[in-house]
């Protein structure tokens, strides 16, 4: 396991639940910290405003989480992970190599609804931006994200190297999130559908510069 990944799944915490009632707990823990920072915001949010939500004494918030930040990188891991999930589900089912421009359309898509159907991921999002120690979470987010879209990349365009497709990667997850985040701000001057239209004819654009200049066989169809 690589050091990325076990950032990535191992939060700040005191102790590790290993058995049933702890695991419970413990997303009884997360799921007030959620409510309280789609309440209150992620800055705003104290470790004795989670114990009251959550009907546990102080002292035992802290055997699971020793600070606030593991705390926050806890959720915040639970939000980026699912977020990761959605997209992990249309790089199954869609192919970039076969039928590049569906492929980008529904990986955007997946992307803008699960931003919409989940505000809480922009409160994340910002706290994790806001603290230093956090936002190399978010950093290690984005770089495993990239290596997520690593395999269809290379099928897709085969003469690539490595390091250009990660660049790749990053770039495009990077214009995407971007788009969306700012296109779901509450008084965006664009509307989310025509942004990302117009997003897609632009990746679209891209899609095809990279595939005629990589993509091998693939370019010749």
């Amino acid at each position: 396991m690589n050091a990325a990944k076990r950032s990535r799944r191992t939060p700040l915490s005191g102790r590790t639940p290993t058995q049933a009632r702890s695991r419970k707990r413990v997303e009884r823990i997360l799921t007030a910290t959620e409510k309280l920072v789609a309440r209150s915001g992620f800055a705003q949010v104290t470790m004795s405003d989670v114990a009251r939500l959550a009907r546990m004494p102080l002292a035992s918030i802290y055997q699971y989480f020793s600070n606030r930040t593991a705390l926050m990188q806890a959720l915040s891991v639970r939000q980026l992970g699912a977020q990761q999930a959605a997209l992990t589900e249309v790089l199954v089912s869609e192919s970039l190599a076969a039928n590049p421009e569906r492929a980008i359309d529904a990986l955007i898509d997946a992307f803008a609804a699960y931003l919409s159907d989940n505000p809480l991921y922009d409160e994340v999002w910002s706290g994790l931006q806001a603290d230093r120690e956090l936002k190399r979470l978010d950093v290690e987010d984005t770089r495993q994200t990239a290596e997520h879209l690593m395999p269809a990349l290379e099928e897709m365009l085969p003469l690539a190297p490595s390091r250009r497709l990660r660049t790749i990667a990053v770039m495009l997850q990077l214009t995407v999130f971007s788009t969306v985040r700012f296109s779901l701000t509450e008084g965006a001057c664009v509307e989310i559908g025509p942004m990302l239209e117009e997003v897609k004819v632009l990746i679209h654009q891209y899609a095809r510069a990279l595939i005629a200049e990589f993509g091998g066989e693939s370019a010749e169809r």
